[in-house]
């Protein structure tokens, strides 16, 4: 097998990082995850690595943290971020797609469990659509009930102002309306 290499770089001090998210809802839940010396979650996924595709890089990085085969379905939104993590900046365009565990799976019959990557460990908590807005979730665009309806295909506005999910087709784009540059970006 040919040796994987992440798509990510570091430019000037900024991290790029492609990201591969899953979007897994069974019922009125959603999984999310957090290392365990974080104290912040989001959705479950990974980093995407050269010459694979999303779908299955993302089947690849769920079978490494949940030891599952999972389903890779539609593209629901690609997401353009850009936050700081431990000091670093970092730009980020993650795929968010709609991913199923196996019917009957141990894992949907759990609140929580835990999960490995990379020697890192993880845990995974079956979360209340409702219960979304109570914890702290990144990016947080995912915690307005319209961004949680995972099939949806209508446009969405956030009532933060801060972007807007508009659909193109089947997949959705985050688009910056205001302060587009984040404040480390000091060209023109």
């Amino acid at each position: 097998m040919n040796e994987m290499h992440m798509i990510r770089f570091d430019a000037g001090g900024v991290q790029f990082n492609m990201r591969l998210v899953a979007v897994m809802i069974e019922g009125d839940r959603v999984l999310v995850h957090r290392a365990v010396p974080e104290n912040f979650w989001s959705l479950p996924g990974g980093r995407a690595e050269l010459l694979e595709t999303a779908r299955e890089g993302l089947a690849r990085e769920m079978m490494e943290e949940l030891d599952t085969k999972v389903e890779v379905g539609r593209l629901l939104w690609v997401v353009e971020n850009f936050f700081e993590y431990g000091g670093t900046p970092f730009h980020e365009l993650a795929f968010y797609f709609l991913v199923t565990i196996p019917p009957g799976s141990v894992l949907t019959r759990k609140d929580t469990f835990s999960g490995h990557e990379e020697g890192i460990e993880l845990t995974f908590l079956w979360v209340n659509l409702g219960d979304l807005d109570s914890m702290t979730l990144y990016p947080s665009f995912f915690q307005d009930s319209t961004a949680q309806s995972a099939g949806d295909d209508s446009s969405y506005r956030s009532p933060r102002r801060d972007h807007r999910v508009s659909n193109t087709g089947h997949k959705y784009e985050r688009v910056p309306i205001q302060n587009p540059r984040p404040t480390w970006y000091n060209s023109p």
